[in-house]
């Protein structure tokens, strides 16, 4: 499975881009939309390099998704893309969501796994408050249009 614009957009939206490498306000070096591999003081790019950054990190991401998780809809393996993007890989293998994933990827208790990562230095962040409420819309998106 490979991510769908809807990963690609909320990304977007929600990380911004910015061509100057930039410290963010929990002290990580990022540049374009949010990478952080390779990024150096004082690095500038174009929109061009952005797109690629960006489409580099999630194919890295939706590889490891699609190597460890159990099968997904297109819908939860976009909406892990972009929690992943934010988050990081190896915050995500030591969260609950993966956990309740493994046991079944419609686990409702999902939902509220996905609240809990709207902090930032130890303070509720509205903007990843409202990203992982776009996340958790997109990843049970499905099942609620089932109900």
């Amino acid at each position: 499975m490979k991510a769908s614009n809807a990963s690609i957009d909320l990304i977007k939206e929600f990380e911004g881009c910015k061509l100057k490498a930039h410290t963010t306000p929990v002290g990580v070096l990022t540049i374009g939309y949010g990478h952080i591999y390779h990024t150096v003081p004082d690095m500038v790019i174009d929109f061009e390099k952005a797109d690629e950054l960006l489409l580099s990190d999630i194919s890295f991401i939706g590889q490891w998704l699609n190597e460890n998780l159990p099968p997904l809809r297109q819908n939860q393996f976009d909406a892990l893309i972009s929690l992943i993007a934010n988050i990081g890989l190896s915050r995500f293998e030591r969260s609950n969501i993966l956990k309740l994933i493994y046991i079944n990827p419609e686990n409702y208790r999902i939902e509220r796994e996905f609240q809990k990562w709207l902090f930032a230095l130890g303070e509720p962040y509205q903007r990843l408050k409202k990203r992982r409420e776009a996340e958790c819309k997109l990843y049970f998106k499905h099942q609620k249009e089932s109900q």
